[in-house]
């Protein structure tokens, strides 16, 4: 076989002697004929596939057009189209196919497998991999036949891939097969052959632990996927790895059955931290509940560090709103440094453009900050950080904790991780754990407790099997139980839970001791000697003297600095003997002894500000109300918004309801709601910005008032309203206050008018609202600052969403983007960006579209909006589709889904649903939601679903139900008033009509026809469906106008190829088995 590239390339984008060729219906026949394999292809089957929705009646005329324009670009080379009979052949050198050498090298592959010619295997198979550029024929119109070879090709590709690892686990390339087959895994996660292959190739590298853990997730998976266990091959591969690893037990921590139990997670530790030594950090991330051993395998972890002089840092949460944010990265940036780490954090947050606390990217920037020092100091000299009891850290510290896993496979830096299982799945936490978990460099476990065979091994030998059965029945197989009972000798009458237990050992310690652990156990895991012994009124040397009974029973240790719980449960048991009015006075001490020992208030707020909010139990203290604030604006600077916001509420609850409080109340709740907006919490944002506006009222002053008011104005991609709401009394008050407003205060007045213009977007007076974004933009230019004026075009862009207003919206935001770089605020940029996606997308600015998606790829996770994090996943997805990148499409959209649901925004479930559907219509298969559609249309919040819902089901074969819904909902005409999504309405009842006949056909085709030359955009670029003109030529046949279906018909056509060619490949919906 020559080596020469092949002329005819056929796997990715579709080209002939190294020209791509044009999309469309050409390159579809030419494709067709060359995987036909020299054989004659029937006329009907090319109609079929050229036509793959519903062929038209000059389908065999235009047929011969195709084969005539296809042997003009075949002159000149070795090919040709051949007439025979009724079909047509492609005549020529099939080894200059790149299809046929494909086929024919992926074969041999794994022929010389089969017979365990392993080198000759290797070679064969990435021959094969080298002949795939991508996505087989990019360019072409899929129907039937290409669809299935091109499954055929990919099952081959796939093949060729897997043997190629084996081939490289077979000639003694373990780490290098498990890196190819770990991409493989992400294709395809329940390829149980794949998970023999990673087991194979773990083993092979000489991390067999590794290679058992595999099998116990893999297990798991399979359990919670399908609820089945591994096929017996699996079975028996791990059996044999069992049987080899009798020996491949880590020594650098004294050996125990907690360490020998725990052989695949011992075995990832070491394995990470040799990775860090050779430059090429790993993440371990273990989970379990309370004393299931993870203590046991962060002691490891730090002997392990140790013994190859790798530095190793631990840091611990802390549980409680007390405390600060990035605490565990204070501790590391102490430990790596001068020893000061809040001292540490505080000069990288000065040393941030504009400061922490004002800049929109200040958390991205502080993030990487940190990183940053972490790895100069790893370029120095390898590091191990161990963080224990993630569940208690903020947001800050688990983003800043991804940012640096994300980037650590290059990296002298380990991470091991450590946190309760059975977090909120919704939660922050978890949600940021998961995505360390996917990183393809993490290995996670999910810590068991022992069974019976462990539990034995911690017993003397010869010990009762009824024994054995009652401790672990009583323990549940928690070593930490396990433990503590063992130790506490033979008994008669077993505690009833671990609490009880330890609470049976603190019974007879005397009262200044239980008056001490008290102390510590509501300050926290860890108390520091000094604090504690101003808290206890005694002397810093008596500290050691107090405890050290609880030390004797287990329950506590220290080092001279400070004490800590030797496990949370201990902790748990003291607090859990306090009632409200005893805690309330301990965090009353510890409050007092921290104002005594920081008379100036620059510690650590958080906690200060904790311990006197318990302390005033209910009642409102000024003590309180200061301290919540001062950490609440620690906090804010931080960018931890939710710590901020639980902060600034506990201050509310500290003042006083009175007359005297309203300027305090009202700026409290100012900032409240701006937390909860950065959050993108609007439901409660809006809740506390109403509270503001009514106490500004009672206030009776003006300028708090607009401040407060011209909130709903702010730079947001929406308004502040959920769908089809509007506020009659904002709007009253918006109005008076423009009236009352002196002429020369143009500022307050621009900002008034545009806010009055989104906040009557939902009401009669829209046009109204209109005029006065126009006028509100017209005195921000005057105005001349960049902040105000790209604030109220965003407001004039809000106002104009509706049909008819394209040229105006879009000149809106490329006068806004003009000023990017010249004090444009990188938010304002974003959501302005946002827009414009939407819009280049509808009016086939292929190239614009692509340019400033690229762009907010980049801007936006430097600003982490909650808000902007989801809607840019939405038009993420939205690009996949478009692309016919299906597969692809399906994780983005429900990672979309799920970053939409983390918001009050809303929209969540309009989006998950309108992204389903998109996609079962590019599957063929669009009446497959039609049932969870019309569950979720029923609801007045999902008006906008009505009529997707009434599609689906014509679709699904349903007419009667379809038409049943229509009455209900009061859609058999179309609407009359517009919105948003009014384009998307029109054309889904376009469809709809042509199923069940209403709205009327010709009323249909008069509202589209302006539309003429669009593409159908979902949303803000959720997805597109397809051409306008391919819809209205629809709408002309029915009617019986054939020459006005014919011009929309060429214009498909003309606008169709026109992305193909954008895009390098054919767009998504000509890929559609849509029934039409």
């Amino acid at each position: 076989m020559s080596d020469d590239p092949p002329l005819l390339r056929l796997l990715g984008t579709i080209s002939l002697s190294g020209a791509v060729l044009r999309p469309g219906r050409v390159v579809t026949l030419l494709a067709r004929l060359a995987v036909a394999d020299g054989r004659v292809v029937p006329t009907d089957r090319l109609i079929a596939e050229l036509w793959p929705d519903d062929a038209p009646d000059s389908a065999q005329a235009s047929l011969h057009v195709y084969v005539s324009r296809l042997r003009r670009q075949l002159a000149g080379t070795p090919f040709e189209v051949e007439t025979r009979g009724h079909g047509y052949v492609l005549l020529g050198p099939q080894h200059q196919i790149d299809v046929t050498r494909f086929v024919q090298v992926s074969t041999e592959a794994r022929t010389h497998a089969d017979a365990q010619e392993w080198t000759a295997a290797l070679e064969a198979a990435r021959s094969a991999e080298e002949l795939w550029t991508g996505e087989p024929f990019g360019g072409a119109v899929l129907g039937d036949d290409l669809r299935a070879v091109q499954t055929r090709l990919g099952s081959r590709l796939s093949d060729a891939r897997e043997t190629r690892a084996a081939a490289l686990i077979e000639l003694g390339h373990g780490g290098d097969a498990e890196k190819l087959i770990e991409e493989l895994l992400t294709e395809d996660r329940l390829n149980e052959r794949r998970w023999r292959l990673r087991m194979r190739a773990q083993h092979a590298a000489g991390t067999t632990a590794l290679a058992l853990a595999s099998f116990d997730e893999f297990r798991r998976l399979l359990a919670e996927e399908l609820g089945v266990d591994p096929d017996p091959l699996t079975r028996r591969l791990h059996q044999r790895l069992l049987q080899s690893s009798s020996d491949d037990v880590p020594t650098a921590s004294a050996p125990g059955i907690e360490i020998i139990s725990r052989r695949a997670e011992l075995s990832a530790i070491d394995y990470a931290i040799r990775s860090a030594a050779a430059g090429a950090g790993r993440v371990v991330l273990l989970s379990g509940e309370p004393g299931i051993g993870k203590t046991v395998l962060i002691e490891h972890a730090v002997a392990a560090a140790d013994g190859r002089g790798v530095t190793a840092v631990v840091a611990r949460g802390v549980q409680g709103p007390g405390t600060p944010p990035l605490w565990m990265w204070e501790e590391v940036l102490g430990a790596l440094g001068s020893g000061d780490g809040a001292g540490e954090l505080q000069a990288i947050i000065d040393r941030l453009p504009g400061g922490a606390a004002g800049s929109d990217e200040g958390r991205f920037r502080l993030a990487q900050a940190i990183c940053a020092r972490v790895v100069e100091h790893a370029r120095r000299r390898p590091v191990v950080l161990v963080f224990d009891d993630l569940q208690w850290a903020d947001e800050s510290t688990v983003l800043t904790t991804l940012a640096l896993a994300s980037g650590i496979a290059r990296r002298a830096c380990t991470l091991v991780l450590a946190s309760r299982s059975g977090l909120a799945p919704d939660g922050v936490i978890a949600r940021r754990l998961a995505d360390i978990a996917r990183l393809p460099h993490t290995n996670a476990f999910d810590l068991d407790p022992f069974g019976r065979a462990e539990v034995g091994a911690m017993l003397p030998a010869g010990t009762s099997p009824v024994v054995v059965q009652q401790l672990l029945d009583w323990t549940g197989g928690n070593p930490y139980f396990l433990r503590q009972m063992i130790a506490a000798g033979p008994r008669t009458v077993v505690p009833s839970s671990a609490i009880e237990l330890l609470r049976s050992w603190m019974a007879d310690l005397d009262d200044d001791t239980r008056g001490a652990l008290q102390l510590m156990a509501v300050g926290g895991r860890r108390c520091a000697t000094a604090l504690l012994a101003d808290a206890a009124e005694v002397v810093p040397a008596r500290v050691p003297e107090l405890l050290d009974a609880a030390r004797e029973r287990g329950l506590v240790h220290g080092d001279g600095r400070e004490w800590s719980f030797t496990h949370d449960l201990a902790r748990e048991a003291v607090l859990a003997e306090l009632g409200d009015e005893r805690r309330a006075a301990l965090h009353g001490r510890l409050a007092d002894a921290m104002a005594r020992r920081d008379p100036e208030g620059t510690g650590d707020l958080e906690q200060y500000a904790n311990h006197r909010y318990e302390a005033a139990a209910g009642m409102p203290s000024r003590d309180a109300y200061r301290a919540s604030v001062a950490a609440a604006d620690h906090a804010r600077a931080a960018h931890a918004y939710p710590r901020a916001a639980t902060h600034r509420e506990r201050a509310l609850e500290m003042l006083e309801v009175s007359a005297g409080t309203r300027p305090e109340r009202f700026a409290t709740l100012l900032a409240l709601a701006e937390e909860r907006r950065l959050d993108g919490d609007v439901l409660r944002a809006a809740e506390a910005l109403g509270r503001a506006i009514e106490l500004a009222e009672l206030l009776d002053d003006r300028e708090l008032l607009v401040r407060a008011v011209t909130m709903y104005g702010g730079v947001t991609f929406w308004n502040w309203r959920q769908f089809d709401e509007h506020d009659a009394g904002t709007i009253a008050l918006l109005e008076r206050l423009v009236s009352e407003l002196p002429p020369e205060e143009w500022r307050a007045r621009a900002e008034l008018l545009g806010t009055l213009a989104v906040e009557r977007y939902y009401g009669d007076e829209r046009l109204r609202g209109v005029g006065e974004a126009e006028r509100a933009a017209e005195l921000a230019r005057q105005v001349g600052d960049p902040v105000l004026r790209g604030r109220v075009l965003n407001n004039l862009f809000i106002a104009n969403w509706f049909p008819g207003r394209d040229a105006i919206r879009l000149a809106a935001l490329d006068e806004s983007l003009a000023l990017a770089g010249h004090g444009l605020p990188p938010l304002t940029e974003a959501v302005a960006r946002m827009h414009r996606v939407s819009l280049r997308l509808r009016h086939a600015d292929i190239a614009g579209y692509e340019d400033d998606l690229d762009r907010l790829a980049r801007l936006v996770p430097r600003l982490l909006r909650e808000e902007l994090d989801s809607q840019l996943a939405t038009q993420v997805t939205g690009r996949a589709i478009l692309r016919g990148e299906f597969r692809l499409a399906r994780e983005l959209a429900a990672d979309a889904a799920d970053r939409f649901a983390r918001t009050t925004l809303w929209g969540a479930e309009w989006v998950r649903l309108i992204h389903a559907y998109s996609l079962e219509r590019m599957d063929g298969d669009p009446g497959a939601l039609a049932d969870p559609l019309v569950e979720a249309a029923a609801a007045p919040e999902h008006t906008p679903l009505r009529w997707t819902a009434v599609l689906a089901l014509a679709q699904a074969g349903r007419p009667d139900e379809a038409r049943e819904r229509q009455s209900r909902w009061n859609i058999r005409r179309l609407p009359g008033v517009t919105h948003w999504g009014s384009e998307l309405e029109w054309a889904q009842a376009a469809e709809t009509a042509l199923l069940l006949g209403s709205p009327r056909l010709d009323e249909v085709y008069a509202r589209l026809r302006p539309l003429a030359g669009q593409l159908i955009d979902v949303g803000s670029g959720l997805a597109v469906w397809g051409t306008m003109d391919a819809l209205l030529a629809r709408l002309a046949d029915a009617l019986g106008e054939n020459a006005l279906a014919a011009e929309h018909r060429d214009a498909d056509a003309a606008l169709t190829d026109h992305v193909g060619d954008a895009l390098g490949a054919a767009p998504g919906w000509v890929r559609t088995t849509v029934s039409q």
